[in-house]
C-alpha cells in the first residue's frame, strides 16, 4: 500500500508539472495575491531571489511611484510574448493611472523568450534600445545556461539603476548605438514571423518529458505487482494472503493505467474471493470448517462487532466445524470508512459526528472550535476544543515575498512599448 500511495501521488504532481499552459486570465496577479510584484505560479525562481526582486521593486515604488511586475511562466501554448505581455499589462493595469509608468518583464521558458512592456510614461526614459540591451547585457547570458535567478535579479537590477540614476553599464559601449544596429538584432521582426507557431521542439518537449514519466510509472506498478504477488503466494494464511492484495483491490488504478489495472484488477478480485471462501481447516481439532451465512453468523457474534457489519465499518466471516466451541471468525475491515477504534469499548464504531467553530478567528487573535465523536455501538461521546489559528494578512503562496501591500497595480496603460529577446 506504502508504495501505491507514493505512484499516485508521483504521478498525480508529474501531470500537474507539465500540463499547465497560462492564459492572460489565469496568470496569478502578484499585488492581488501574494502582496507583491512577482508571479512566479511555476516556482521558476527560487523563493530567496523572488523576495530580492520584491525588495527592489518596492523600493522602487516608494521613491518613484514606478511598477514594475515580474512574470515567470513555463508555458503558454501557442501565445505570441509580445502580444501575450500587452495583454497582460492592460489586464493588471501597471503603473500609475495617469502616468502610465508600468513595466513588465514576461519570462516564458518553453518558448526562449524575454519581454519588456512598457507604459506610455516610461517610453522616453526606457527605450527599446536600452530594454535590449538590458536584456543581452544582463539576462541572456544567464538564461542561456539556465539560470533564470541570476538573469531576472539581474535585469530587475539594471532597469532600477537606469530608472533611479541614469546609469547604463560600461559593457553598452559594445553595442552600437545607431538605430540600424537595433533594428537588425534586438529581434522587432519576431512577432511578424512568429505569430502563429512556436519551434516544434519547444512545443512537444513537456508532452515527451511527461510520458516518459507515465511510461516508467505503468512499468513501475506492473514490477511492484509482480514482486506483491510472488510474496503474497508464499503466505500459507489465507486471511493474511486476502489482506496483503489489499492495494490492488481498488479501482482507482484503472483511472491511471488502464491496460494493466484492468486485469490486474479483475484477477486480484477473483483471487480474493477464492481465498476468502475456500474451506478452513479447523486450528483447534483440524476438522473440516464450513461459513455461515450472514444471518445465522450473528449467534457468534458479539453486539459490537454487528455493530461494525451494521454500520459497513468491518465485516465478518463465521466458520464452525460441527463441533462444540470450535469457531473460527475472521474480520475484513472495509477500506475508506471513516470510523476508528472506540477508546471505551475498542470496536470500530466511533467517529467524528460534528465540528463547530465557537469562536472565528481574526487577524489580531485565534478563534476555537468544537469537536465532538460518538460511538454507534456502546454510545460513548467525547467533546473536545482545538484552537484555530490567526489569519493571515496576506500569504505569498511559497512562490514570491515582499511588499505585504494589498490591493492592485494603478491602472496604467501600454501601447506596446518595449523590446524583446530569445536565447
Amino acid at each position: 500500500m506504502r508504495y501505491s500511495v507514493l505512484i499516485i501521488l508521483f504521478l498525480g504532481l508529474s501531470v500537474q508539472l507539465f500540463s499547465k499552459e497560462w492564459t492572460v486570465s489565469s496568470v496569478p496577479n502578484p499585488k492581488k495575491n501574494y502582496g507583491g510584484f512577482v508571479s512566479n505560479p511555476d516556482g521558476v525562481l527560487s523563493e530567496t531571489v523572488a523576495n530580492q526582486i520584491n525588495a527592489i521593486i518596492t523600493n522602487l515604488e516608494s521613491n518613484t511611484q514606478i511598477e514594475i511586475a515580474v512574470v515567470v511562466l513555463n508555458d503558454i501554448g501557442n501565445a505570441v510574448p509580445k502580444n501575450f505581455a500587452t495583454e497582460l499589462f492592460n489586464s493588471w493595469g501597471i503603473g500609475k493611472q495617469g502616468l502610465d509608468n508600468g513595466l513588465l518583464i514576461l519570462t516564458v521558458i518553453n518558448q526562449r523568450r524575454v519581454e519588456f512592456e512598457t507604459g506610455y510614461g516610461l517610453e522616453h526614459i526606457l527605450t527599446d534600445s536600452y530594454c535590449f540591451r538590458i536584456q543581452q547585457l544582463h539576462m541572456v547570458p544567464h538564461f542561456k545556461n539556465e539560470n533564470y535567478d541570476l538573469g531576472l535579479l539581474n535585469g530587475v537590477e539594471a532597469v532600477e539603476a537606469l530608472l533611479v540614476r541614469g546609469e547604463i553599464a560600461a559593457a553598452d559601449s559594445t553595442f552600437a548605438t545607431n538605430s540600424n544596429y537595433i533594428e537588425e538584432n534586438n529581434d522587432l521582426n519576431y512577432i511578424e514571423e512568429n505569430s502563429s507557431e512556436t519551434t516544434y521542439a519547444s512545443k512537444w518537449e513537456p508532452f515527451y518529458l511527461f510520458f516518459l514519466i507515465y511510461g516508467f510509472l505503468y512499468f513501475l506498478y506492473f514490477v511492484i505487482f509482480l514482486i506483491v504477488k510472488y510474496k503474497v503466494g508464499k503466505i500459507a494464511d489465507l486471511h493474511k494472503r486476502y489482506h496483503s492484495m489489499n492495494a490492488y483491490a481498488v479501482w482507482v488504478w484503472m483511472f491511471f493505467f488502464p491496460i494493466a489495472a484492468i486485469p490486474i484488477y479483475i484477477y486480484v478480485k477473483k483471487q480474493r474471493s477464492l481465498w476468502r471462501n475456500s474451506p478452513r481447516i479447523s486450528p483447534n481439532t483440524g476438522e473440516i470448517m464450513f461459513k455461515l451465512d450472514e444471518t445465522d453468523e450473528d449467534a457468534y457474534l458479539k453486539s459490537g462487532q454487528i455493530t461494525e457489519e451494521q454500520i459497513r465499518s468491518v465485516d465478518y466471516d463465521v466458520w464452525i466445524s460441527g463441533i462444540e466451541g470450535d469457531v473460527l471468525i475472521l474480520p475484513y475491515k472495509r477500506m475508506f470508512n471513516n470510523f476508528n477504534a472506540c477508546p471505551k469499548c475498542s470496536f470500530i464504531t466511533y467517529k467524528l459526528q460534528k465540528d463547530t467553530v465557537l469562536k472565528s478567528p481574526t487577524t489580531i487573535s485565534t478563534g476555537v472550535g468544537e469537536r465532538t465523536y460518538e460511538c454507534k455501538h456502546c454510545k460513548y461521546i467525547k467533546v473536545e476544543t482545538y484552537v484555530i489559528a490567526k489569519v493571515s494578512k496576506s500569504s505569498s503562496g511559497g512562490r514570491s515575498g515582499g511588499s505585504s501591500s494589498g490591493g492592485s497595480f494603478g491602472g496604467g496603460r501600454s501601447g506596446g512599448g518595449g523590446s524583446g529577446s530569445s536565447w
